[in-house]
């Protein structure tokens, strides 16, 4: 198996944001707004939580992809999607399952932004499916400029592990995530019993975002699980390879 290393600085613009409540649901976005350098992954992360007593099949829905000519937006859940799918559910059908009462999970918008500067503006309508009434409506702003000469990013503010794009995936795809600060960091590959089938990376690495590059062609189809070390920070998550 070939992995391939790919290694960037990310600039991030956060305005604070409010939880957002439906009847059954919660719906807390970490940011609305984010602005990169031209060519990132820009990744709005999203925390919905069954506020009820029963189990709930939430549904997202695209209502305005308004972006740029050559970018590209792609909704995730559990999985994530083409970016021509407007509409995903949690139901087996999108490889997903209802949230069980008091179960949290993360919903994210995904905005890749080749080649041009320009601001995206995407709208999701998030609801109960079985009670399309109880829903709520939430815009993302995604800008992507060059940077001016002498200008230092941030450092990014918090370890965080994204889910891998595409997923599924066949055969290549890409792992990102982000370091607050310089450390050693182990990335591992990881099959559904636990057995470890590869290691991704295992260096010292400086502050920002960084992204492996996955090449399963001498992977069996199936479950993987992908886990990020560093310091005291440790988070997995899934990924599946479809042949």
């Amino acid at each position: 198996m070939s992995v391939h290393f790919l290694q960037k600085l990310i600039f991030v613009s956060a305005l604070p944001v409010t939880a957002l409540f439906g009847q059954s649901f919660s719906f807390i976005p970490a940011d609305t707004i984010l602005t990169d350098s031209i060519g990132s992954e820009i990744i709005f992360n999203t925390t919905v939580t069954n506020i009820s007593s029963s189990p709930l099949t939430m549904a997202f829905v695209r209502k305005e992809n308004t972006l740029p000519g050559p970018w590209s937006s792609s909704l995730c859940f559990d999985v994530c999607f083409a970016p021509f799918v407007d509409s995903i559910a949690t139901t087996p059908a999108y490889g997903s399952s209802p949230l069980a009462p008091s179960q949290s999970r993360e919903f994210s918008v995904h905005v890749f932004t080749p080649s041009v500067a320009g601001t995206a503006s995407i709208r999701v309508l998030a609801k109960d499916a079985l009670n399309p009434s109880d829903s709520l409506t939430v815009s993302f702003v995604a800008i992507a400029s060059t940077t001016s000469a002498g200008f230092l990013p941030e450092t990014p503010f918090q370890y965080r592990l994204e889910q891998n794009y595409p997923n599924p995936w066949n055969p290549n795809t890409t792992i990102s995530y982000t370091l607050p600060e310089r450390g050693s960091v182990l990335l591992t590959l990881h099959d559904i019993l636990g057995r470890r089938v590869a290691t991704l990376v295992n260096a010292q690495q400086e502050a920002g975002h960084h992204a492996v590059e996955l090449d399963g062609t001498s992977l069996s189809s199936g479950t993987y699980i992908y886990l990020l070390e560093t310091g005291a920070f440790r988070a997995s998550r899934k990924m599946v390879l479809m042949r």
